[in-house]
């Protein structure tokens, strides 16, 4: 959709959390959409992520609306067909 940037899958290693890494690229990424001129800005968080939402809401981000991805479905080896809850 023009005008609208997306961020995912943001993902800090269990070793190197609490450091502020992902602070600093999520200030980075906003900073440079918005100077692009994109400022309407969107991503998904599992809402039991309650650390990376406490991030997210200190950069203005709000809750919209809940999101369910469904059902992912892989192909494994020779013809198996498995589906996993996402």
């Amino acid at each position: 959709h023009e005008g609208v940037g997306a961020i995912g899958n943001m993902y800090t290693h269990p070793a190197q959390r609490g450091k502020g890494y992902a602070r600093l690229i999520l200030g980075a990424i906003v900073k440079t959409l918005q100077q692009g001129g994109i400022h309407n800005i969107v991503l998904n968080v599992n809402r039991k992520n309650s650390t990376a939402m406490r991030l997210y809401e200190q950069y203005g981000f709000v809750g919209h609306c809940p999101f369910v991805e469904g059902i992912g479905v892989k192909r494994q080896g020779q013809g198996t067909v498995t589906s996993d809850g996402i």
